[in-house]
């Protein structure tokens, strides 16, 4: 049974020898390593290079298009039966491969779920788990468990998918969006993929750096209502009810946090910024997502409380920027 590990790769010559040389140390053999180089303009290649001795490695050097294009460049070119996605700075446990090898060779299952490592600065490890006590759901059911018990994560990197289902049904990365792994997992889960939740902890994901993505904020982060609106259009395609408290959930979470979190730390007069927030406070779809999640009773009245406060702050945001500005236009 052959895993198809696929590497996105730009401007990481920092990161890109620890990311490797996990994959080289897998105690599974029977992997495809394909690297492809999005165009870096650092020493990304040469590292590259030096790992080629390796048969099972195929490296892929194309202009630079976008993480989306680059996995989904790897995607095309896969052979194995499963793809496992790392990104180039980040490592993977040594027995990551194998502890997924097992699951899928006891159940017949589209995609494995597994817990990460928070690593902050390179040193403090922080435990984020994937298991709340349910092996095998439905991808629906998964979406709404997931969600209640805290351990909904959006990432692509920790997650082991079918080849087959996927290129089935289509699915791959939207190019130039941002989150493009949100929207790429709602639709896999929505799509009826059969689920497999792994009690361990087998990828490394590392935080806290100044140029880590994470870490920088970029007039692309405004971008989220792009994202947020394919999620609606695949919502009002499928509309299964079961699913209707997590998807409003998705919603407000995500716009929640760039509203409240990213954009007070971008200039505050950002035209994006004051434009997007008006688009919340003033869209029907979104002012019932608002709504609905802050008087949800699905989650407890301390959560309800708190919706409810971060929905006015919403407002209050939209009222303050308005302000400023015609106080910068009279000034």
């Amino acid at each position: 049974m052959l895993i198809s590990i696929i590497i996105p790769i730009y401007n990481v010559e920092k990161y890109l020898n620890r990311c490797l040389d996990s994959v080289m140390k897998q105690s599974f053999q029977d992997i495809e390593i394909i690297l492809v180089n999005d165009g870096s303009t650092d020493n990304s290649d040469n590292i590259i290079k030096s790992y080629l001795f390796d048969e099972r490695i195929k490296y892929i050097y194309q202009k630079n298009k976008g993480l989306s294009e680059a996995r989904n460049t790897g995607l095309i070119i896969a052979s194995g039966e499963y793809v496992l996605f790392l990104d180039s700075d980040d490592s993977i446990e040594p027995n990551t491969c194998y502890e997924l090898s097992q699951v899928i060779e006891r159940f017949e299952v589209d995609i494995v779920v597994f817990g990460r490592y928070l690593i902050k600065d390179c040193i403090e490890k922080v435990r984020d788990p994937a298991y709340w006590g349910n092996n095998l759901l439905d991808g629906k059911e998964y979406l709404v468990q997931a969600k209640l018990n805290n351990r909904f994560s959006a990432s692509a990197c920790n997650r082991l998918y079918k080849l087959s289902f996927l290129r089935q049904r289509g699915l791959n990365f939207k190019s130039g969006i941002v989150y493009e792994d949100l929207l790429f997992n709602f639709q896999c889960m929505i799509q009826g993929a059969r689920v497999y939740v792994l009690n361990e902890l087998l990828y490394n994901y590392y935080i806290g750096r100044n140029d880590s993505i994470i870490n920088t904020i970029k007039e692309k982060d405004l971008d989220i209502l792009f994202t947020v609106n394919e999620l609606f259009v695949i919502y009002e395609k499928y509309k299964y009810p079961v699913i209707k408290d997590v998807f409003y959930w998705i919603i407000y979470d995500w716009v929640s946090n760039a509203v409240s979190y990213k954009y007070p730390r971008i200039a505050i007069f950002n035209k994006k910024a004051i434009s997007i927030t008006r688009i919340i406070t003033q869209d029907s779809r979104y002012k019932s997502v608002l709504l609905y999640c802050s008087t949800c009773h699905v989650i407890g009245f301390k959560r309800r409380i708190l919706s409810w406060l971060q929905v006015r702050m919403f407002y209050v945001y939209y009222f303050l920027i308005g302000l400023l500005v015609r106080i910068k236009k009279l000034a």
